[in-house]
């Protein structure tokens, strides 16, 4: 064991002996973009062609560059610290380090803005875990990995998984001696693994790869159906292993959300989750991710989701990041003021995620009430809601995003990052002296 890096002791986090909790936040929709926290449709690749298609790819490169830079700065940093937390989840998608056109030839840009954040972790005394929230072919179907077309082809296509594979060893080769590291969480949110076989192959041989090259990091695994799931991994065998699942709340209410606050039902829910990995693993656990809709249902009903949860979590001895930091006010505690540019594209946008998903259902109902199919099974409808709202995103994008643009001068947008610097955006303070409540000791 290192002391120098952060371990795994038991079912403890230690560094040079001391126990360590970590507290903190997720980094989402930074290096790679999810439409509803965007507030404009479009995954981040989509989003990438359509600025190309109407403002030329060199403007375009230059306008998400500006994106990455003005979304978290040294003065959010600043805020961070004042709110205690120890630690950010910085996702990313292989896209920055890797284009599929030429699969094997890395990027080393892509460690430009991860470099620039890491910097401002150690200058501030934060740990980082490095999370690949987007792999080629999807490991699951949804729009925040970079999926647009609805399907996990990952989990179907070996030579997929070899290039992540290869990919986490590059990554973890690059960064091998960085102690303000914590770990690696290897992949988001696995969902519809069918074989359990492929499963534990693909997370061996990424653990292993990294390992030739990284003896020291902890590896962050996560379970499949939305990091929920742990009944396909076998007992682990590196000592520098620890479990990651997500929990959202809300999801354990049995009224539609948002029912008022049962408490007793999250308490059951994640008890239960909770209880059930230790047993088994008997490692330390990290919810990656929790958190609420703030943007949507009101400040105090979100805060008593959140509450209810970190309570949890604090008396089961398990780290915690919210997500997220930042947004287009949907899940961040920091967001762009309504007057900024950024928020009144939103505005103009006319697109919404809840309307796409009603408009899903919309489409199944109408093709059973028309008896053009048979009644379809909530497991189908949720398997094949994915491949309809990934065409519904083609369209949004063409017939919203791109014509939006379109009447956007380029001198006008290559401004509308700056809506995200700190000294543009708002907070939500009820969610920050929340968290002080439980960093602030």
């Amino acid at each position: 064991m290192n002391d120098s890096f952060i371990q795994v002791k038991g079912e403890n986090l230690v560094r040079q002996g001391e126990k360590i909790r970590l507290r903190g936040f997720g980094l989402g929709t930074w290096l790679n973009m999810e439409h509803f926290m965007t507030g404009l449709p479009g995954n981040d690749q989509q989003k990438r062609r359509i600025f190309s298609e109407v403002y030329g790819k060199e403007k375009a490169e230059k306008f998400f560059d500006n994106y990455l830079a003005n979304f978290i700065t040294e003065d959010d940093f600043i805020f961070l610290k004042e709110l205690g937390i120890n630690v950010v989840r910085l996702s990313f998608s292989y896209r920055h380090f890797e284009d599929d056109q030429q699969p094997g030839e890395y990027k080393r840009e892509g460690f430009e803005h991860l470099d620039r954040v890491l910097k401002l972790c150690e200058k501030y005394d934060i740990y980082a875990i490095l999370d690949l929230h987007a792999v080629p072919g999807g490991q699951n179907p949804d729009f925040h990995a970079d999926n647009n077309l609805g399907v996990s082809y990952f989990w179907k296509d070996n030579s997929l998984r070899k290039r992540v594979i290869n990919l986490w060893r590059y990554i973890a080769e690059y960064y091998n001696d960085n102690t303000n590291i914590a770990g690696y969480d290897l992949l988001n949110e696995p969902v519809f693994v069918s074989d359990a076989d492929i499963f534990n192959n693909f997370f061996d041989q990424v653990i292993s790869a990294i390992r030739e090259v990284d003896s020291n990091h902890i590896l962050f695994l996560e379970g499949d159906s939305w990091a929920q799931d742990f009944s396909k991994f076998k007992l682990p065998q590196d000592e520098q292993i620890a479990y990651s699942f997500h929990f959202y709340p809300h999801y354990s209410l049995t009224k539609d959300y948002p029912a008022s606050v049962n408490k007793k039902e999250i308490k059951e829910d994640l008890e239960s989750l909770i209880g059930n990995l230790k047993e088994r693993f008997q490692r330390p656990l990290w919810c990656g991710e929790t958190g609420a809709i703030f943007g949507n249902y009101g400040i105090e009903y979100s805060k008593d989701l959140v509450k209810t949860t970190l309570d949890i979590l604090e008396n089961k001895n398990v780290a915690w990041t919210l997500w997220s930091y930042k947004d287009a006010q949907a899940m961040g505690l920091v967001y762009p003021q309504n007057d900024t540019p950024w928020m009144k594209l939103v505005d103009s946008s006319s697109w919404d995620l809840w309307d796409e998903k009603k408009q899903s259902k919309d489409v199944f109902d109408f093709l059973e009430e028309k008896g053009y199919v048979e009644p379809l099974s909530e497991k189908m409808r949720f398997k094949l809601d994915f491949r309809l709202r990934a065409m519904l995103q083609e369209i949004y994008i063409e017939q919203k995003l791109k014509n939006l643009l379109n009447n956007i001068d380029w001198e006008e947008m290559k401004c509308y990052t700056e809506s995200f610097l700190w000294s543009n955006c708002s907070y939500y303070e009820e969610i920050a002296t929340l968290v002080k409540d439980y960093t602030v000791r």
